[in-house]
């Protein structure tokens, strides 16, 4: 038995009018479909502009606090010198008042 021509899957034809119709309401769902792409894009584009700005001041503050910690670190370590060469100081002050000589003084510190 021979097959029959063509598809089984064919679609049934509109009439004219209903094809302009149809083609009408595509064309203004495409054109709501391009308004709210572009609205989207116009967000996104914002939005980036927005977090450049925010990166930005974020860079600066990062610049600053890591200034302060140096600036912290090296007044730190001049306070801790400053004591130790005061300890050193008062230490060599009261050997000297126990009446020993500079020799024995820098072998008790050294």
């Amino acid at each position: 038995m021979p097959r029959p021509k063509g598809s089984k899957n064919k679609k049934n034809r509109t009439p004219a009018e209903n094809l302009d119709a149809l083609i009408a309401q595509k064309q203004e769902e495409k054109a709501a479909l391009e308004a709210q792409r572009d609205e989207i894009a116009a967000e996104v584009e914002a939005q980036k502009n927005e977090l450049k700005a925010v990166k930005a001041e974020l860079k600066k503050v990062d610049k600053a606090l890591a200034g302060l910690e140096a600036e912290k670190a090296a007044n730190e370590a001049a306070v801790a010198a400053a004591a130790a060469k005061e300890a050193v100081q008062s230490r060599i002050d009261a050997l000297l008042s126990e009446g020993k000589t500079l020799d024995e003084i820098m072998e008790k510190l050294g």
